[in-house]
């Protein structure tokens, strides 16, 4: 029988001998937790009140007997090679970042394909389809989860400190009818979250997304 454990990092896993699944869980937020995500949504509205109206995955139709599964470490893998190759690419690349919104990834969960640092600029008006990257609102439980992960390891703490931001980069993948936000080594659920605008551009200068400019504002990865 398959069996479900959480590891030292509070990730739900689940392991059937056939393939591995990583699914990072959600935690009661604390006061903190819920002051600092009311103020990171509320500054979000004010500066970028264009994303409040932004369209959501579409429903997927829900396979007969699905027995597949995800694994996000094997699929950044991949793209990593995509990327080494010379052959990924953005689902919906931009020409140019005129019009779109600017920001900082700030975060290494979604390295190599977004390295810590990178300017994005993402578009609030594409649908978001399977394999993009995102900018998602997170629910204040799963924020709280995360702010638990970053400060088990000293790394993260020195990325992010002790505020986790509720508006993070992630790639939206379909799996079973149902929706997924992924990282370099987990996935959760994108119930509960929010879809503010698909990453359209990536830079400075690499030929794979495009130019740079100057950037506008920060969000977690």
């Amino acid at each position: 029988m398959a069996r479900m454990y959480h590891d030292v990092y509070g990730h739900l896993r689940h392991e059937d001998g056939r393939r591995f699944y990583s699914f990072a869980g959600e935690a009661e937020p604390t006061p903190e937790t819920l002051r600092q995500h009311a103020e990171g949504i509320a500054k979000w509205c004010r500066d970028y009140p264009q994303t409040l109206v932004s369209p959501q995955p579409r429903p997927l139709p829900k396979p007969p007997n699905f027995s597949g599964g995800l694994d996000a470490r094997v699929e950044y893998a991949e793209l990593a090679a995509q990327l080494d190759a010379g052959t990924f690419r953005l689902r919906a690349p931009a020409d140019s970042p005129a019009g779109l919104i600017v920001t900082h990834c700030i975060g290494v969960c979604q390295a190599p394909i977004i390295d810590h640092g990178a300017e994005i600029w993402c578009d609030p008006r594409v649908v978001p389809e399977d394999g993009d990257f995102i900018l998602a609102a997170l629910p204040p439980e799963r924020c709280e989860a995360m702010g638990e992960y970053c400060r088990r390891d000293p790394m993260l703490r020195v990325i992010y400190g002790d505020k986790v931001s509720p508006v993070m980069v992630k790639r939206l993948r379909g799996m079973g009818g149902d929706w997924f936000l992924t990282t370099n080594n987990s996935a959760f659920p994108f119930d509960h979250c929010r879809s503010l605008a698909v990453i359209r551009y990536i830079g400075p200068g690499d030929s794979n997304y495009g130019g740079g400019v100057a950037c506008a504002a920060q969000v977690d990865a």
